[in-house]
């Protein structure tokens, strides 16, 4: 064999050496986003409210967006954080005006009639782990019912659900329970004379 072909098969077994280990440092395989909303409404009883003019629903900057944000309330609970794998299909705030419409048709409420407005505001939605193998869907919400500019009455809402998992997933799960329990808290009392 001459010298220069056996230095062609050296290079030729270093060359794929080195192609079969940058396959194995390449990036890994992602599991694939989870898109999530609040799943199929309850059925919903009548309830004592007639007439809305409308429902708003809003929510600050920060969650404002398909991130599902979580917190260490035992490391530190003023930093939110986004799951990778984890989102909702549209923004809370979105999703949560969504049920509340939905749910306010069904029980026999006429939305866009001469009534009140009915506005929250969302300051609080995400898993909070109070240790690392325990947490809980938080909702924080303000509802106020208005009449034109004219503020009727105005109330605070603070909603927890335990997750069953510590992951996004439960999560997502605590925060759906979380959101249906504010829809219908919200709507019976605004519903109260």
């Amino acid at each position: 064999m001459s010298r220069s072909w056996t230095l062609t098969v050296r290079v030729a077994a270093l060359g794929a050496v080195l192609m079969t280990g940058a396959c194995a440092v390449g990036p890994k395989p992602q599991m694939p986003v989870g898109s999530y909303d609040f799943g199929p409404p309850a059925a919903a009883p009548s309830l004592a409210l007639k007439v809305l003019a409308g429902i708003e629903v809003t929510a600050p900057r920060w969650l404002d967006s398909v991130s599902t944000w979580y917190r260490l309330g035992y490391a530190n609970p003023a930093q939110p954080l986004a799951y990778t794998q984890t989102r909702w299909v549209m923004p809370p705030a979105t999703l949560i005006e969504a049920r509340l419409k939905e749910r306010v048709v069904a029980g026999g409420v006429v939305l866009g009639g001469a009534g009140p407005l009915l506005k929250i505001e969302i300051d609080e939605f995400a898993q909070v782990f109070d240790a690392e193998k325990s947490s809980r869907g938080a909702l924080r919400a303000r509802a106020t019912l208005q009449n034109g500019r004219e503020v009727l009455r105005q109330r605070q809402f603070v909603i927890d659900e335990p997750a069953g998992s510590a992951d996004g997933p439960g999560g997502v799960a605590a925060l759906s329970r979380a959101a249906d329990r504010l829809v219908d808290a919200a709507l019976a009392w605004a519903g109260e004379r």
